[in-house]
């Protein structure tokens, strides 16, 4: 055993443990939950208030890159499900994963197979669609800008997305 992977010194995280978290986004993109864009939400499990605990949540980072919007489309039109798939993506831009998370290594292909399986799942919904391409487009540049080649996850979930459009 190489007695350097064993330190206990290293607090990065698995890169599991990350796509796990993608997963998560992926999922709530998919099943359309409602996205918390407050700084804060007090939560309380009981009807009588007595378990209530205090969640910080992160505010939707507007620097994300965003579909072209048409001049008749308000501003307020922003779906759960792009947020929560602009969120992921955020994550994959640049080092945000490495700086966020303290992840041991960069982002790898099942962490861009995820968001564009759940792109390709959105896609399905008619109201999904302005913003699908976009999101898909925006993971492949991700992927090329990476040096990570596709499989057939990949080029199914671009197949699905196309057919869609």
């Amino acid at each position: 055993l190489d007695s350097s992977s064993n330190d206990s010194n290293n607090t990065a995280i698995d890169i599991v443990a990350f796509n796990t978290y993608l997963a998560s986004l992926c999922d709530a993109a998919v099943n359309q939950l409602p996205f918390l864009s407050t700084e804060s939400v007090d939560m309380n499990i009981f009807d009588d208030g007595m378990s209530s605990f205090h969640i910080d949540v992160q505010k939707f980072n507007d620097s994300s890159p965003k579909p072209e919007k048409n001049k008749n489309q308000s501003n307020n039109t922003t779906s759960p499900s792009e947020k929560y798939l602009y969120k992921a993506l955020n994550l994959l831009k640049h080092d945000n994963a490495k700086t966020k998370f303290s992840l041991a290594q960069d982002p790898d292909l099942l962490s861009y197979n995820t968001i564009l399986t759940a792109a390709a799942k959105c896609s399905k919904n008619n109201n999904a669609k302005k913003f699908i391409r976009p999101v898909t487009e925006a993971c492949l540049r991700l992927m090329n800008e990476r040096g990570i080649k596709g499989d057939v996850f990949t080029y199914n979930a671009r197949i699905q997305v196309a057919s869609a459009s």
